[in-house]
């Protein structure tokens, strides 16, 4: 599994390494550290994905095997897909373009976040009612709203 790197980690092991090569005098400075991963062409970037947590023939076999018989039991107006995914409406971008050497700092990352359900059926464009989850039953900024045209829920740990 990949564990993020970050600088102050890099400045540690550097530092610690330098230490048990004797060498006590070492500091391992923004500019050293700039330099190094300049040197060895090591870049920031966001960190995205997920491992593949399944191994790909244990799926396959599945697929082939045990699949067709579980679903010869449903119709096919019967059998839905379902993915959720989270809305992070108050978090702002985590990139930002800055002028080269001027220093650029964010707040604190908004945390606030809607989980929405989406789901729809095999055979037909059956989709049902997206289903909104978010962390309290009445939100504030739904205090005037009558209508939604989603499902909505409330769940303190959305």
């Amino acid at each position: 599994m990949f564990a993020p790197l970050s600088k102050p980690v890099l400045t540690a092991r550097a530092e610690l390494i330098a230490s048990e090569l004797g060498n006590t005098e070492f500091k391992a400075t923004v500019w050293w550290i700039e330099g190094f991963m300049r040197r060895h062409g090591i870049a920031h970037r966001t960190v995205r994905g997920e491992p593949v947590p399944v191994d790909q023939t244990i799926l396959n076999d599945w697929r082939q095997r045990d699949l067709p018989r579980v679903l010869q039991e449903y119709r096919e107006e019967d059998i839905f897909n379902a993915d959720e995914t989270g809305i992070f409406y108050k978090c702002l971008p985590d990139k930002s373009l800055v002028l080269k050497g001027e220093r650029h700092t964010g707040g604190k990352k908004a945390k606030e976040k809607m989980k929405v359900l989406v789901a729809a059926n095999m055979s037909s464009p059956e989709k049902l009612p997206l289903l909104v989850i978010g962390k309290s039953l009445k939100q504030r900024c739904m205090k005037n709203i009558k209508c939604l045209p989603v499902e909505y829920t409330a769940n303190k740990k959305a």
